[in-house]
């Protein structure tokens, strides 16, 4: 999405995720938020504190409470099926060279199993991205990834500036579908866990082998 947006001709300081270049928005509000003293022991509590500082990730309440300008952008989401969604941040962490979050706690990547296992424990939704204060989506308008060409008309009208219609994939981490890396308990603890979200995106669990 980054990528189309440039190519688009909109190219500013949002330039989101793990990389080279700064993303001065984030780095600014992270510079806001409460120091919290990161554990020397490798864990999960060091796990949880680092990974807002390593994302880049920030929800749409970090950024309406520290930028006064906020109300005046466009605001979108690209959201995915949250199945598909963990089996993405699994491969991604494991194909990565030392990637931070398995250096930090390799036990939660050893195996799909114990990565669902961990996850489940505190789902980290896609709604919460996306959610004020008050627990409303407020003007944030969704687009699913898995028709977001069909949806690029939409899109282009919304951000004012058109986007290819040959829109990219890039970052593949996995040729499978997502459906073979589940069993039938690891699918059912995923529907309890991100109920809300599977609600909220209608999404459901799709076998295409």
């Amino acid at each position: 999405m980054t990528s189309a947006l440039y190519k688009s001709g909109i190219r500013n300081d949002l330039d989101f995720g793990i990389g080279p270049k700064t993303n001065q928005i984030s780095s600014k509000i992270l510079k806001r938020l409460p120091m919290v003293p990161i554990p020397k022991k490798p864990g999960i509590g060091r796990l949880k504190v680092l990974e807002l500082i390593y994302s880049g990730h920030l929800s749409i309440h970090d950024f309406s409470v520290n930028l006064n300008d906020f109300r005046e952008y466009k605001t979108f989401a690209l959201v995915r099926n949250p199945y598909a969604w963990l089996v993405s941040i699994f491969t991604f962490v494991n194909k990565v060279k030392n990637h931070p979050y398995r250096a930090m706690n390799p036990d939660r990547f050893l195996t799909f199993e114990n990565f669902i296992k961990y996850q489940c424990e505190k789902p980290s939704s896609q709604l919460g991205y996306i959610r004020d204060s008050t627990g409303c989506l407020g003007d944030v308008k969704t687009f699913k990834l898995e028709t977001i060409s069909k949806s690029l008309p939409k899109l282009s009208t919304l951000i004012g500036a058109e986007i290819s219609a040959r829109f990219e994939k890039k970052n593949f981490s996995s040729n499978k579908h997502y459906s073979e890396f589940y069993s039938k308990k690891l699918k059912a603890m995923v529907e309890k866990a991100y109920k809300l979200d599977l609600n909220k995106l209608e999404y459901e669990f799709n076998d295409n082998k």
